[in-house]
This record gives C-alpha cells, structure tokens and sequence, in this order.
C-alpha cells in the first residue's frame, strides 16, 4: 500500500540512526548554487595550483624545469623522455635521474603544502 504525503523536512531512516531529510538530498538547481560550487571549484585549483608553485620552488632550476616539461605544468603539453633531453642537451638517463630526484622531493614536500593550501 503506498504511503501518503510525507514533509520533506521529515528524516528518513530507521529511528536512532543518522538520517537525512529528503529535502536535503535534493540538488540545488538554481543559477546561484552553480554559481556558487564554480567558485569554489576554483579557488580549490587556485590553491592546489599555489602549493604546486610553491612546492616546485624548492627544486633546483634542471629539476624544475625537467618537471614542467615532462608533466606538461603551467598549460604546456607534456613531452617524452627524450624529447625532454634533446631539448635540454642531456642524455636521457640524466633527465630520468632529475625527474626521479625531483618527483621524490615534491612528494615529501606536496603534502604538507597541498593541506595548508586546503586550510587544514
């Protein structure tokens, strides 16, 4: 038997539990709302971008630059190894030793940046 009318404002859920209220669970379609998590969206890539910045500053300037290339940082387009090299007038072995040593250094350093970057 269906049930009759119910408030949205009612929680749903066994009683005792975390419940939500259906109203709640409704998506906000209004041009504000969008508008809103756009914002937001990119102040969070501003800031992930602020802790990128500041994290690749502590690199030395072969290894910063071996990270751009190959990762294509900045809007650039990502380039191979070798590529990369030819560019650089390294050998190969020698970009993927300054590529190893700085990706090392940013995942130690990233982190802790990226949670200050996020307010935590």
């Amino acid at each position: 038997m269906p049930a009759g009318p119910t408030s949205l404002d009612r929680p749903v859920g066994p009683a005792g539990e975390d419940s939500a209220e259906p109203g709640a669970m409704i998506a906000d379609g209004s041009p504000q709302a969008a508008l809103e998590e756009r914002v937001v969206e990119a102040i969070e890539a501003a800031s992930t971008s602020v802790a990128l910045e500041d994290a690749l500053h502590g690199l030395t300037q072969s290894e910063h630059t071996v990270i751009v290339l190959r990762h294509g940082i900045g809007g650039r387009q990502a380039k191979k190894l070798a590529d990369v090299a030819e560019e650089l007038g390294l050998s190969r072995v020698r970009v993927r030793q300054l590529q190893h040593r700085a990706e090392d250094a940013l995942r130690a350093e990233t982190p802790a940046n990226l949670a200050l970057a996020a307010g935590g």
